[in-house]
């Protein structure tokens, strides 16, 4: 109830210490724990402490996998402060809203433990998020992910040859397809956290009618959505890349490779998980006169 009160009145650090006393009595049950830990999350999402916000919501999920049975948020409500964030706390954490570097140094700081390697194979997608294949590459070996680590050496090995200095420029060009086309041939395999999502995220990404949150948090939540969804669909990014070889290789062979490859892209991306209908639509529309042309 202190936590509780603190927390409501805008006190958000006063309230970590009574929920971090009720979560280390040894006479709390199973769902008080639990309850203190999602306040917890709650306040170290207010007052912007990513690494013990992972924490306390990496020990609810490492809990109730581990048979612990606890209690959902929902039937917590006489309990806990609850965290003011967008569905599956802990799998939009770790997949947008922590930083690359507080994702770094929890790992570093938590070599052991419990559930750390979820963390660790997290920290692999984002960095290939952000096209730094070989770190994320020798992040997976550590988790023993030995496909998604040859993938991402096959990745930047293409990625290393499209950027090659010495070679002239067409040869740059089928480069750059090379990668493209080994992301289109991969969805769901590259950019995608499939040791968090299982079919099901597009339930999570609903910052924007969430009720517990205020303006300001609802747009950097909306914001880092649309980044995830972007930054995660491997037929997008494709795409975007042979489109800029659709435009430097005019309209000879390549060219025309280039957008046909582009058009399966864009077809095949699951809008109900994506968005961007009417982007793709128009994307679609301008390919394929272009292509038609082109074949004239």
């Amino acid at each position: 109830m202190s936590a509780s009160a603190r927390f409501l009145s805008g006190d958000y650090a006063g309230a970590e210490k009574p929920l971090l006393t009720l979560f280390r009595s040894a006479r709390a049950t199973p769902s008080q724990r639990a309850a203190a830990a999602y306040g917890l999350c709650g306040v170290y999402w207010k007052t912007g402490n990513v690494v013990e916000q992972i924490r306390f919501a990496l020990w609810l999920h490492s809990a109730d996998r581990g048979g612990e049975h606890l209690e959902t948020p929902s039937r917590l409500s006489d309990l806990s402060i609850y965290w003011a964030s967008s569905g599956w706390d802990l799998n939009m954490l770790l997949d947008a809203e922590a930083p690359v570097d507080a994702l770094r140094s929890f790992v570093e700081q938590n070599p052991n433990l419990d559930g750390i390697r979820l963390v660790k194979y997290s920290l692999a997608v984002r960095l290939t998020r952000e096209d730094r294949y070989q770190e994320a590459a020798d992040v997976y070996r550590s988790t023993n992910a030995s496909r998604r680590a040859h993938r991402l050496q096959r990745l930047a090995s293409l990625r290393q040859a499209a950027e090659e200095p010495a070679m002239s420029a067409e040869q740059k060009l089928h480069a750059r397809y090379a990668l493209a086309e080994f992301i289109a041939a991969n969805p769901d395999r590259i950019y995608f956290n499939d040791a968090l999502w299982y079919g099901m995220q597009r339930y999570a990404l609903r910052a924007g009618s969430d009720e517990r949150l205020t303006g300001k948090e609802r747009t950097k939540l909306t914001d880092a959505e649309r980044e995830l969804k972007d930054s995660q669909e491997e037929r997008w990014r494709a795409y975007l890349m042979l489109r800029d070889v659709v435009r430097d290789a005019g309209a000879g062979s390549l060219g025309r490779d280039a957008a046909s490859l582009a058009l399966r892209c864009l077809r095949g991306i699951n809008t109900d998980r994506f968005g961007r209908e009417e982007d793709i639509r128009r994307a679609d529309v301008e390919l394929s006169r272009w292509l038609r042309e082109a074949r004239r």
